[in-house]
């Protein structure tokens, strides 16, 4: 058990709160062999990321529609001849998140040196909880995304206003939900029933597998179809500002000339008439 010491480690309120859940189910889950028993010191139970896979694996199983019991007979089936290593890494890697960001901690006043429109007005600050980029707590403020506020924040110090900044995170939040879908519809109804077939002893270590390949494989696969549209995009520009350039430059030399008056080689002058 000394695995489970490994990593940060947290109480069962700690884990209730992180999970989502009460500590009354936590201890139902242990009680039916669903949730490992946390390392003791003294009186109090310490948990880890393990524990924290465990019940997201719970979620999805239930969510798949699995009863309790049927989820603690996969579990006991799934560990018997496996190691408490190859355990842990066969729950990782399927309950593993899409994102690997950690939302970063402001205090109030760090909060205003950096993003101090996002404190000072309302409605802008709003907006980004709404968008789920910020989160207000207690003692200050929690950047979900600081990929995005970096980003965006760099937007604005080059002169993009901010409220059209968050016009265009919103935007882009609805088109990753959408292909996000796509591709969860394409998988759940398609791909995981033939995953998910036979022994759950063979089943259990293909969906691990399938999922540590498929995940990166799909994220590049939406970032390179993007690449592709910016260059596109990018290219359509260029052609266009040529094509304007070579219109004018054209139109340049086609326009008469503007002076009609000349200068005699005696250095007098000389005009042209008519007729």
């Amino acid at each position: 058990m000394e695995e489970l010491g490994k990593g940060e480690e947290f109480t069962i309120d700690e884990l209730a709160h992180r999970a989502g859940t009460t500590t009354r189910t936590l201890r139902l889950y242990q009680t039916k062999g669903l949730l490992p028993s946390p390392r003791i010191v003294g009186r109090v139970g310490y948990y880890s990321d393990m524990h924290t896979n465990r019940l997201r694996m719970i979620e999805r199983l239930q969510k798949r529609g699995f009863s309790l019991a049927g989820i603690a007979e996969l579990f006991r089936i799934w560990q018997e001849g496996k190691s408490l290593d190859e355990l842990l890494g066969i729950e990782a890697a399927i309950v593993a998140r899409w994102s690997d960001e950690d939302p970063q901690f402001f205090t109030t006043e760090e909060f205003r040196k950096t993003f101090g429109p996002l404190v000072d007005d309302p409605t802008l600050r709003e907006r980004a909880i709404n968008l789920r980029l910020i989160a207000q707590v207690e003692d200050g403020f929690l950047v979900l995304s600081p990929q995005l506020m970096d980003f965006g924040t760099e937007l604005v110090r080059r002169g993009a206003p901010l409220g059209l900044a968050l016009d265009e995170l919103e935007l882009l939040q609805e088109d990753a939900r959408r292909i996000a879908k796509r591709f969860a519809h394409l998988f759940r109804n398609h791909v995981l029933p033939q995953m998910v077939a036979g022994d759950p002893k063979e089943w259990l270590i293909r969906l691990a597998d399938n999922a540590k390949r498929f995940r990166p494989a799909v994220r590049a696969l939406v970032s390179n179809t993007f690449a592709r549209a910016m260059d596109e995009e990018v290219d359509g520009y260029r052609r266009e500002a040529a094509r304007v350039q070579l219109e004018a430059e054209l139109a340049e030399e086609d326009a008469p000339e503007s002076g009609l008056d000349t200068e005699p080689e005696d250095g007098g002058s000389a005009s042209i008439k008519a007729g």
